[in-house]
């Protein structure tokens, strides 16, 4: 019986600590995933070379080939200048191309479906938009600077755009049309900043194909500068690629397809960026940490299951005396019986680990931070918990049983075939300790209830008094505080469970006076209780921690 509630103790512990395990990842896995729908682009191709539209396709087909990348683009934005409007106003230009991803976020709510050449959509969000009408003519002016010492302005190319439809975008479409999905905007968005505003009066888009190549192949190969911005935007297969429960494996494959990529465009002097790197970093991080306080907060319960198995098992192997005489005359050596003890220690220890698993993860909603993120994100249960899990069981039955089975296998023959006897610490300190400990953890509580903080209380402000005796005093009583911050509850917990068991008995006496209008069979019961009282009262304290 003794041992089914060590097992059960085990149980709990571990389903407790799989639990916290798995509600970790899932936050985190959550966490992941919001900020991966915040970046549009995984890889993005830059290019500092003059190229015409063809060298910047045919890099584009290459990426294409390689292993892990689902889809390319071409996209193009430039900031020209207004022909026809004497009011100068600020204009993006967003070129893409036939396959863009822009399209599956993209609404024609007025206008033509398809775009053709020289034919613009305008983004319904600019501040201009009310001023622009279907079939309007924007005629835009494209320069470069010539020269170096004196750089002069000239124009290579006017383009006149018909406006034949206004467009909704959603936040994906509108980060790519835009550039806000670029690793500057990304790094920002990590750090939970909001989504920059857009600067320009007018967002027009076109087709890169039809209208925007020309532009880029009637661009002088001696201009030094110009106003255009085009690059290969690349997706990979996140699902495939991209593991929450192993995110350096993931980094790994992703800076190798990013490398690939980079073999692949340096002969067009390209570079890629990856921009999955920091949102993977973070997550990494946040991961960890986030594991490491669930299991902080969880200290006590860890504590408490410790200390219970220990009881447990002292009380057991005291109650089984005169099995243990038996093996000792029937030829048992005490590394025999230590070995047998162990052996059942590991086995209660692999079931209880075991079933926790399976406990902890049908609870695992129990253990898991309510945020927005998680709509559609089921517990996931890596083999990783599950390992983690079955050692932190085993340890913690090796650890509750190892001390008390090491007692019980170093018994003499004639010590050990005596019944059940009933051990009590008789030493003076060690009655004191747990009246010690639990009056500390009883204050912090009742500091903890009231909301009172020490340091913060005195943060700022000088002392009441001067005497350097009493400063001395208030120092150490601030940093006890703060220490019991921490392990308050703990000590609040082993003091109790010391003090409640060790008068177990006389609380048994008076339970045998209140039981006597049940005759015979509580008198029975109050006896057998009596005879066993820290068996009762660590079963007793199993089952209300239960």
């Amino acid at each position: 019986g003794l041992f089914a509630a060590l097992l059960l103790g085990v149980m709990l512990a571990s389903s407790f600590f799989a639990g916290i395990n798995v509600g970790a990842d899932t936050t985190a896995k959550a966490a992941l995933l919001q900020q991966l729908k915040r970046v549009s682009v995984d890889i993005t191709v830059y290019s500092s070379s003059i190229l015409s539209s063809s060298e910047w396709m045919g890099a584009a087909s290459t990426i294409g080939k390689i292993e892990g990348v689902l889809g390319v683009e071409v996209i193009s934005r430039t900031m020209p200048r207004l022909v026809n409007d004497k009011n100068y106003t600020a204009i993006m230009i967003a070129a893409i191309s036939n396959t863009s991803t822009v399209y599956d976020g993209l609404n024609v709510v007025k206008g033509a479906i398809d775009l053709g050449v020289n034919e613009t959509y305008v983004w319904v969000g600019s501040k201009a938009a009310s001023n622009i009408s279907l079939g309007d003519i924007i005629t835009l002016n494209f320069t470069y600077y010539s020269g170096w010492r004196e750089p002069e302005e000239k124009t290579f190319a006017i383009l006149s755009l018909k406006v034949v439809g206004f467009v909704e975008l959603n936040d994906k479409a509108y980060s790519i049309a835009t550039g806000t999905g670029d690793i500057v905007e990304i790094m920002g968005m990590v750090r939970g900043e909001p989504k920059p505003a857009f600067y320009y009066d007018l967002l027009l888009i076109v087709s890169w194909e039809k209208t925007f190549a020309r532009i880029l192949d009637t661009a002088p190969e001696d201009a030094s500068t110009y106003r255009i911005s085009t690059q290969i935007l690349a997706y990979i297969d996140r699902d495939r690629l991209i593991n929450p429960w192993d995110v350096p494996s993931s980094m790994n494959t992703i800076n190798k397809i990013t490398s690939q990529i980079n073999n692949a465009v340096s002969s067009y002097g390209m570079y890629a960026n990856n921009n999955l790197a920091m949102v993977l970093m973070s997550y990494y991080f946040i991961s960890i940490t986030m594991r490491f306080m669930f299991i902080v907060v969880a200290l006590p319960v860890f504590f408490v299951a410790w200390y219970v198995g220990t009881t447990v098992s002292d009380v057991s192997y005291n109650l089984r005396r005169r099995e243990i005489g038996l093996l000792l005359t029937k030829g048992f050596s005490n590394s025999q019986l230590f070995r047998l003890f162990l052996t059942e220690s590991i086995i209660i220890g692999i079931i209880g680990s075991l079933a926790g698993v399976a406990l902890g993860y049908a609870a695992s909603p129990l253990f898991t931070v309510k945020s927005e993120g998680l709509e559609g994100v089921s517990p996931v249960l890596s083999i990783e918990v599950i390992i983690i899990t079955v050692i932190f069981g085993l340890v913690l039955t090796l650890l509750a049983t190892f001390r008390p089975s090491r007692r019980a296998a170093k018994l003499p023959v004639v010590e050990a075939l005596r019944e059940y006897t009933y051990i009590e610490e008789v030493k003076p300190y060690k009655q004191r300790w747990p009246w010690i400990a639990f009056i500390l953890g009883l204050y912090k509580i009742v500091m903890f209830l009231f909301g009172i903080n020490l340091a913060q209380v005195f943060a700022g402000r000088p002392p009441p008094f001067t005497n350097i005796f009493l400063l001395i005093l208030l120092a150490i009583w601030i940093i006890i505080d703060s220490v019991l911050t921490y392990i308050g509850p703990l000590l609040f917990f082993w003091g109790f469970t010391k003090i409640f068991i060790r008068g177990s008995l006389k609380f048994q006496e008076l339970v045998a006076r209140a039981a006597k209008f049940l005759g015979d069979l509580g008198t029975l019961a109050t006896k057998n209780v009596q005879r066993n009282p820290a068996r009762a009262a660590s079963i007793a304290f199993l089952v209300a921690l239960i």
